[in-house]
């Protein structure tokens, strides 16, 4: 009877064990994907642009300084990577960075960009949206941070490992007076505030899904590449803001291989396959 008891007394102590193990896991996934829900929902961008036009336009030398401090990476990769004046530790720096935007154009350019996104707040709740979407297609992918910038027309959006950065500049409209000198329609098309979450979308999946060799790729392979990124992109926009041949045979392959996961689709090495889909 003691014997008995006692078996039942250990049997009865194993399952309250395994049941607290089980709750405290359960209570763990909860709590991961109340972090992912929380991360996504905090999703904002941060406003390094009106420091750094406080600082351009106004010669706002308290700008400057909480530039430096507050964003230092996103000050560096402006000075050396985007505008490419110097090093962001040269001694003339500050004076360099005030002087190129004195040029007439950039000036216009700079309070143009001020102007029309004086409020993201669209744009931050469909970054939220899209990137809820990519995070339930690749929960592995980390989710990023956002600041816009004012460039110079050399790029639409830097990448520096989970940090986007989203040059205002270069979305004004497809009917821009600058743009219409120096762009095509095709580019000009793309140049538009709604395309802003679809490029952080094929930036940050180019960043993350690179093509090996990709100098030395032949160029329906670059196609190809590419078509694959931005159909992802498509997806998380819930619309097809990409469109092209090469895109449509991505579609197609997709529908033929249907258990294909979007990560196996970037990481396979499937160019050719996708290059023999005739649409």
């Amino acid at each position: 009877m003691l014997r008995h008891m006692l078996h039942t007394g250990i049997l009865s102590i194993l399952f309250a064990m395994v049941a607290v193990l089980l709750c405290v896991g359960c209570m763990a996934k909860k709590t991961e994907k109340e972090d992912v829900r929380d991360s996504i929902a905090s999703i904002n961008i941060d406003r390094f642009d009106v420091l750094q036009h406080s600082y351009v336009m106004n010669c706002d030398y308290s700008a400057l300084q909480q530039m430096s401090l507050t964003y230092p990476t996103e000050t560096r990769t402006l000075i050396e990577d985007v505008l490419q004046i110097g090093k962001a530790t040269d001694m003339s720096i500050n004076a360099d960075l005030l002087q190129f935007y004195q040029d007439t154009t950039l000036a216009q350019l700079a309070h143009d960009a001020e102007v029309a996104y004086e409020d993201m707040s669209d744009v931050e709740h469909n970054l939220r949206t899209a990137f809820t979407t990519l995070h339930q297609m690749l929960p592995q992918l980390p989710l990023p941070s956002f600041y816009a910038q004012i460039g110079a027309l050399q790029q639409s959006i830097i990448v520096n490992d989970t940090r986007i950065g989203i040059s205002l500049e270069k979305y004004l409209g497809t009917d821009y007076p600058l743009y219409m000198r120096y762009y095509s329609p095709s580019q000009r098309a793309m140049m538009t505030r709604q395309h802003i979450v679809a490029d952080c979308l094929s930036f940050y999946l180019l960043s993350r899904y690179g093509l090996n060799a990709f100098d030395m790729r032949q160029q329906w392979e670059r196609d190809v590449y590419i078509a694959k990124i931005q159909w992802v992109a498509n997806r998380c926009m819930e619309k097809p803001v990409f469109d092209s041949a090469y895109l449509k045979r991505v579609d197609k392959y997709m529908r033929r291989h249907r258990h294909t996961k979007i990560e196996q689709l970037l990481k396979d090495d499937n160019l050719q396959e996708i290059q023999e889909m005739r649409t």
